[in-house]
């Protein structure tokens, strides 16, 4: 690939949200962490948090507050040896449709590595889309940022084949998130031999509960409990591939886990009733479900329900493999363990994220490094599922998207 013949779609053939084609030079591939970066991203993070539409969506927020100054010194002190590496070069980055602010996080982890993005954002007009694209747009008039100007583009298209293998064809890493098909039929788009290939693709977490912990939670330890629950699966509707979909419950005495399970189904249904909106297709999709497992899962023992914005699956076993519980808009696998190693037995390489609380995480993770399985790429508290970082899903993204200059 010679690099003096790239060019860009042209703002015929795609939509550009941010960035100019005229203003593409390919040969902008800077150091991680650059000063200027830091300084962008610092003004990013400020002009989000103040902006009033952005107040408004809580994902925005938090994707704001990630990229303040303080928090990406803090990333920096894990990297102390970078003096040897550039970026790879262009970045083409396919996001995920049903995650609207993901397509940031994935621009910034790539020019915090020192690349050219070329981003395509959703089809679908999530207005979170268009309000940090704005902000960022509005920031690169400033000619403190002309270098980021040059290396940065987000775009729209609907679904076309020749638009998206001109792009793979110039790219030196592709960020493809979605489902296994959609990352497929990317992967098998021909790129460049030397071309990275970071695929985050369908995955599956689940949480596990101390229940003597819960049963020992005071008032406000229980609403932190609670208020992180709902932000990991209700926020999403359990659509995020770290947003739980069963709960393992630990303890080695079955009535508390029982006492333990009413006082933390019945604090979640009092956020729920007051916080949670229920589409009238999503009830429809849960009574489904909710049918197809008493009809065909033979796990099933029970299902509980509470004013449909809960479903509680208890299960007589767990199935042979765990990705078949996928639960949606509330509706929750449970089972109950005597033992924290029975963890090491559901771990598959589809495991993305393992939320807990009431459990000490160094004995988790004990379990996960030393079982000998792939999968659990992730061990957080509850409330942090969602919490996207530079290393996601096993992968460190500067190390990834950075090439070392080896010198002798």
């Amino acid at each position: 690939m010679n690099n003096n013949n790239i060019s860009l779609p042209s703002k015929h053939q795609v939509e550009y949200l941010v960035g100019d084609p005229a203003f593409f030079n390919s040969k902008i591939v800077l150091a991680p962490f650059n000063e200027t970066v830091i300084e962008f991203l610092s003004e990013l993070s400020r002009k989000i948090l103040s902006n009033s539409n952005a107040k408004r969506y809580p994902d925005v927020i938090t994707f704001g507050y990630w990229c303040r100054s303080a928090n990406l010194k803090k990333m920096l002190s894990n990297y102390p040896l970078l003096n040897n590496r550039k970026g790879v070069g262009i970045v083409f980055h396919i996001a995920p449709s049903n995650v609207p602010v993901n397509f940031a996080f994935s621009y910034v982890f790539s020019l915090l590595s020192g690349n050219i993005s070329i981003v395509r954002v959703p089809t679908k007009p999530f207005e979170q889309v268009s309000i940090i694209s704005t902000i960022i747009d509005d920031i690169l008039k400033d000619s403190r940022f002309d270098i980021i100007r040059c290396n940065t583009y987000f775009i729209r298209y609907q679904q076309n084949d020749s638009i998206t293998e001109i792009l793979s064809s110039i790219s030196n890493a592709r960020i493809i998130w979605g489902s296994d098909e959609t990352v497929n039929k990317i992967k098998s788009i021909k790129t460049a031999s030397k071309t990275i290939d970071i695929p985050f693709s369908e995955r599956y977490s689940f949480a596990i509960f101390g229940a003597d912990a819960i049963l020992a939670a005071d008032e406000l330890q229980l609403k932190r409990l609670i208020d992180g629950f709902f932000n990991d699966t209700y926020l999403m509707d359990q659509n995020a591939c770290s947003s739980p979909q069963l709960i393992l419950w630990y303890s080695n005495d079955k009535e508390i886990i029982n006492s333990a399970k009413q006082k933390f189904w019945n604090a979640l249904l009092k956020k729920v009733n007051n916080e949670y909106e229920l589409a009238a297709k999503s009830s429809v999709d849960k009574l489904t479900l909710m049918c197809m497992d008493l009809v065909s899962n033979k796990e099933v023992d029970k299902i509980e329900t509470n004013t449909n914005f809960i479903y509680k699956v208890d299960l007589k076993k767990l199935p042979d493999s765990i990705l078949r519980l996928q639960g949606k808009y509330g509706y929750f696998y449970q089972y109950s363990i005597s033992d924290i190693n029975e963890i090491a037995e559901i771990m598959e390489i589809k495991i993305q994220t393992l939320t807990y609380f009431g459990i000490e995480k160094k004995d988790l993770f004990s379990v996960v490094y030393n079982s000998g399985n792939l999968g659990i790429d992730r061990i957080v508290p509850v409330g942090s599922a969602l919490d996207i970082g530079i290393i996601w899903d096993g992968f460190d993204m500067i190390y990834t998207l950075s090439r070392i200059i080896d010198l002798k």
